[in-house]
């Protein structure tokens, strides 16, 4: 008869292990889950966080340049182009202003401009094509527009076409 209590007690122990065992697993593995869509969720912040770092047409340093994107994105929507035609608008309502605030106005005023169709439909294509955003095509042409309105009110303290300090 002990042995058969003892058999009982073994097997009663065993049932405990084996379902607490069970319920650790269960608890583990539902940490597991959290912990893949935790993961899941840091990957996606780091890659726009990259996106935001590595994405952009315009190099840091001063003055702000084009970098290789940049230099596609201004040929493709023609932002040179688009910049002069907006100089003699411009010239009088920049008068007076440094460099800092040249270049300031013409991002803000690249961004709210009214573009006609069909250069709107030009900045979509090449912010599609080169998987940037509609801001960052802007940007470009904003930078454009600062060298233009700079060169016309003869602003020759900062040399544009100079490689810029590292």
């Amino acid at each position: 008869m002990s042995t058969t209590i003892e058999l009982n007690y073994a097997h009663l122990a065993f049932t405990v292990v084996l379902v607490t065992g069970g319920i650790w697993i269960g608890k583990v593995n539902a940490d597991r889950s959290s912990f893949r869509e935790f993961m899941k969720e840091i990957r996606d912040k780091i890659d726009e966080i990259r996106a935001l770092l590595t994405d952009n047409p315009i190099t840091r340093g001063s003055p702000l340049r084009l970098n290789d994107i940049g230099e596609k994105i201004s040929q493709q929507t023609s932002a040179s182009e688009w910049a002069r035609d907006q100089i003699v608008a411009l010239h009088e309502k920049t008068a007076g202003l440094d460099a800092l605030q040249i270049q300031e106005f013409a991002f803000s005023y690249a961004r709210d401009f009214d573009y006609p169709e069909e250069m709107l439909s030009k900045l979509r294509t090449t912010a599609f094509d080169t998987g940037m955003s509609l801001d960052k095509v802007k940007q470009v042409l904003g930078l454009e527009l600062r060298d233009v309105l700079l060169k016309a009110h003869l602003v020759e303290q900062y040399e544009l076409d100079s490689e810029p300090e590292s």
